[in-house]
């Protein structure tokens, strides 16, 4: 019988990562599916307040891939402001900004 899990050890016979069938499946089918360096992509949103720079900061650092500015305005000169920041400061980091009240709206 199939087994949906294979789990890969060390000399030591330690676990040092699991494999699932499933998994694998979706690599062989979808090879470029939302991965950057054959892992997940990640993403985070911030605030436009200058406090969320410095966590901006924190999360490109441990490998961010978007961010999400978190903006109820998408015209507001705030969100404009940070995302001049972001591309001057990250010119490679992938942004998402807009007007997210109306798509809430539109969702809801």
């Amino acid at each position: 019988s199939k087994k949906g899990k294979l789990p890969i050890v060390d000399g030591s016979f330690n676990n040092t990562s699991l494999l699932a069938r499933s998994d694998l499946i979706k690599t062989r089918d979808y090879p470029w599916a939302s991965t950057s360096a054959r892992q997940l992509l990640v993403a985070a949103a911030i605030s436009t307040h200058d406090k969320d720079k410095i966590r901006l900061e924190e999360l490109v650092k441990a490998g961010l891939d978007i961010v999400v500015i978190n903006s109820a305005q998408g015209n507001s000169t705030f969100q404009v402001g940070i995302l001049k920041f972001i591309k001057a400061t990250y010119p490679s980091l992938e942004v998402i900004a807009g007007m997210w009240s109306l798509l809430k709206k539109r969702l809801c």
